[in-house]
């Protein structure tokens, strides 16, 4: 066992560790001996190993070098050997080189005769096939003259053709220049002479006969002559088959005209004026509509009948230069100057209409010439050719045509509004006209807005962007005014408290009013998406942008903002706008709404630092009296205060139901929770949540109502209550003075029976409030110096100390 071959190989490798190969070798001799030996014969016998090891390796190496040794002679010696054959070879290589020098020299001479005799070979063999040619050219046109007077139109374009190629092989002669000028004019000649049944081909679409003449212009050199006469013949088309049917849809109106004015009583003429003003309106609008499907049908029958290859492009290129050179002009037959001149203002019927045809033309113009591919050589014409049709089709009427009707629905939208009642003269009359207001303002907006859709979502959406908002504005003004004359006839409170009634069906319309807009704002959108996504204008929207190619920079960004929000699916920013404003205009309206509820506060409260016991008389023996607590009463003012607060909850209650209409809208944007902010309790605080996660939901959906009925009256008191606290610490800093014992207490008792009155209520006292109870009721000014130093309100310390004279804080 102790012969065991040990395994040496990793000590040649170059990350040889030796500490963890001994280790393995002394685990492994350890397990190979026998019983009973110990470390020290481990070792040993390990390095009798070793050194074995070593000899055999040393006798390997020393063989291994007399070897290489014995073998260096012989190897020089083939060296030597080979360097030799090398020299020979280089000597061989001279030789060789040298002999072909001698050759070229010696045949140099016979070679330059052979180069010289192939060029003459080859200047006589072009001679004469220049011979030839010349016999063949004088040949071929010795009667060409006579066959361009036939009708052989494919033997002379053979003619033709083989006079090219002649010509070709005399490009070297002295007349080169005059043959050629001889045969461009036959070709000229001949391409006139074709160009008669070129027309007659394309004129009759037949497509063997185009085809046929097509390959006998590309014969004789006039490939792209084809284009050129299809380009000169369709133009014509196209303009000959506007005008004959502006003409013809011109003549049935003039027609209908005369009938119609022959029917008309002498004693109607004057009530008949407007009918016939709308009539022609009308026929005009048909007038436009025939022309443009007339000019679009041309187009469509040219693709389908295909007579070149490149068909399309050429179709398109002719449109593209027809549409502007029209007469009688796009404008002129879209919106007549004499229908414009009759009307007192433009008509928004009408003026939709006409666009609706624009915009339908537009969208066949596109769907019958698709945008090229990108990968397409020619996708650069052809969408260059494709914007200018779509330009020359829309630019010129459509600013017109956006003007009237921006000028129609502004009128049309003002006279809704006019004819909205929203003022009386009692107030209950008043707020019952303005539930129904906004209903109706809403309605005229809706009424347009679905008008407009029914002609292009992007192309009217954009221009109601500025339409709308105005209306909307303009409502928010009246609604203001109205309002404020509302304020105006309330009486106080807490003389009457009806008043309290009207306050909060205030509020809750205003609450209406925002979801009315936000209802307005999801109804346009979805509208907008739908009809946009049915007529597939949120893939090509490439056209609608042309529609305002002329207009304003501000129309043109409206409409790219709202393309981007229908492609995106979500609302455009001015309806957002919209809503923001209404939101708005409700968050001010209750400001001014809660003024009037806390106006009785103010009132009672103003009169609490005049109050003669705080400056009792020195000869009164009731101002050095020790009184306990309960010996004094709260002051007239402050107790009337607390009466009106403890009202509060029955008067709010009835008009807070749980079915009121605008009722969790009013409070999600009453703005009365940002006036509890700086009472940082937990009531506060849940409230304050509710209508965070009122505000921030936009369907309008009421999970709880009967929650949110309670909420709303908890916050309306509640807000109360935080303005009767802040307002009494007020009025309180501005005592002039409390020397005596009792007009201390008096000043305690006042804040502890608004306290107690709060309480009854679920409003805890306020930090500033709980402030001047502690600072007032210290026993002296050491008491009152440490109270303030726990981090009291500095103004309420300052003015405690004045009272009280303490002296100032330190």
């Amino acid at each position: 066992r102790s012969d065991t071959p040990m395994d040496c190989t990793p000590i040649f490798e170059p990350d040889f560790d030796m500490k963890a190969w001994l280790n393995a070798a002394f685990a492994a001799g350890a397990a190979d001996e026998p019983e009973g030996l110990d470390d020290a014969d481990t070792a040993n016998r390990l390095l009798a190993k070793l050194q074995s090891y070593q000899q055999e390796v040393g006798a390997l190496l020393e063989e291994s070098w007399t070897s290489a040794i014995a073998a260096v002679p012989r190897a020089a010696r083939e060296m030597a050997s080979v360097k030799q054959e090398a020299l020979l070879l280089q000597d061989q290589l001279r030789s060789v080189k040298s002999q072909l020098e001698r050759v070229e020299q010696e045949t140099s001479a016979s070679m330059a005769k052979l180069v010289e005799a192939d060029r003459l070979k080859s200047r006589l063999q072009r001679a004469s096939s220049a011979l030839r040619e010349a016999d063949n050219w004088t040949s071929l046109s010795a009667n060409l003259d006579d066959l361009l007077d036939s009708d052989d139109l494919a033997g002379i374009a053979d003619r033709l053709a083989q006079l090219a190629q002649s010509l070709s092989m005399l490009d070297s002669s002295p007349d080169y220049a005059s043959r050629q000028q001889q045969l461009e004019s036959w070709r000229n000649q001949f391409e006139a002479q074709l160009a008669v049944h070129v027309y007659r081909a394309f004129a009759g679409r037949d497509t063997g006969e185009c085809a046929r003449l097509v390959g006998l212009l590309a014969r004789i050199g006039r490939p792209a002559a084809a284009n050129t006469h299809y380009q000169r013949w369709l133009t014509g088309h196209l303009a000959d088959v506007w005008s004959a049917a502006a003409a013809s849809a011109a003549g049935s109106a003039k027609q209908d005209d005369s009938q119609q004015a022959a029917e008309v009583a002498e004693d109607s003429k004057t009530a008949a004026s407007e009918d016939d003003t709308d009539s022609k309106a009308a026929k005009a609008v048909e007038t436009a509509e025939s022309s443009l499907d007339a000019l679009l049908s041309a187009c469509r029958r040219e693709l389908q009948a295909s007579l070149l290859s490149d068909c399309r492009r050429l179709v398109l290129d002719c449109l593209a230069r027809a549409l502007p050179a029209l007469r009688p002009s796009i404008p002129d037959v879209v919106r007549p100057k004499s229908t414009v001149a009759d009307a007192a203002q433009p008509d928004l019927h009408v003026s939709l209409r006409r666009l609706s045809i624009m915009c339908r033309s537009a969208a066949d113009l596109a769907d019958l010439f698709p945008a090229a591919a990108a990968h397409d050589g020619t996708s650069s014409a052809m969408e260059e050719s494709r914007t200018a049709a779509l330009s020359g089709l829309l630019r010129p009427a459509c600013p017109n045509l956006l003007a009237d009707i921006e000028q129609a629905a502004a009128q049309q939208l003002s006279s809704d509004l006019g004819a909205i009642p929203m003022d009386q003269s009692d107030v209950d009359d008043t707020l019952g006209l303005l539930e129904n207001a906004t209903p109706l303002a809403m309605s005229s907006a809706s009424r347009l807005s679905s008008a407009c859709l029914t002609v292009s979502p992007p192309v009217c959406s954009a221009r109601l962007a500025r339409l709308l908002p105005a209306h909307l504005a303009n409502y928010l003004r009246e609604l203001s005014r109205v309002l404020g004359n509302v304020r105006a006839k309330l009486p106080d409170p807490s003389d009457d408290w009806s008043a309290v009634g009207v306050i909060l069906r205030t509020g809750c319309l205003l609450g209406r009013l925002v979801d009315a807009a936000a209802q307005f704002a999801v109804e346009f959108s979805d509208s907008c998406l739908t009809a946009a996504a049915s007529s597939d204008q949120l893939r090509l929207p490439d056209w609608t942008v042309l529609v305002y190619a002329d207009s304003a920079e501000d129309d043109r960004r409206l409409l790219r903002e709202l393309i981007s929000a229908l492609q995106d699916g979500r609302q455009p920013g001015w309806l957002r706008e919209m809503r923001a404003s209404c939101q708005a205009f409700c968050r001010e309206q209750h400001r001014l709404l809660f003024g009037l509820l806390a106006k009785p506060v103010d009132r009672l409260l103003s009169a609490l630092p005049g109050l003669p016991c705080w400056s009792p008389r020195p000869d009164d023996p009731a101002a050095a009296q020790q009184l306990p607590a309960f010996g004094y009463l709260a002051s007239e003012c402050v107790a009337q205060v607390g009466q009106y607060l403890l009202h509060l909850p029955q008067q709010l209650g009835p008009f807070l139901s749980a079915d009121t209409p605008g009722l969790r809208s009013a409070i999600a944007h009453s703005g009365l929770t940002q006036m509890l902010q700086h009472h940082h309790h937990q009531q506060h605080q849940r409230l304050g949540q509710q209508q965070q996660q009122a505000a921030e939901t936009e369907d309008g959906a009421a999970t709880a109502t009967s929650d949110q009925a309670s909420a709303g009256i908890e916050l309306w008191i509640e807000c109360v209550a935080a303005h009767t606290m802040d307002k009494f610490v007020d009025r309180a800093m501005e005592i002039p003075q409390l020397t005596a014992n009792s007009a201390v207490q008096q000043l305690i008792t006042d804040a502890n029976y608004l306290a107690s009155c709060l309480d009854d209520l679920g409003v805890s006292a306020s930090d500033r409030l709980q402030a001047l109870r502690d600072l007032v009721s210290a026993a002296d000014s050491t008491a009152f110096h440490r109270r303030a130093a726990e981090g009291a309100p500095r103004r309420i310390v300052s003015a405690v100390a004045r009272m009280r004279d303490f002296g100032a804080a330190n």
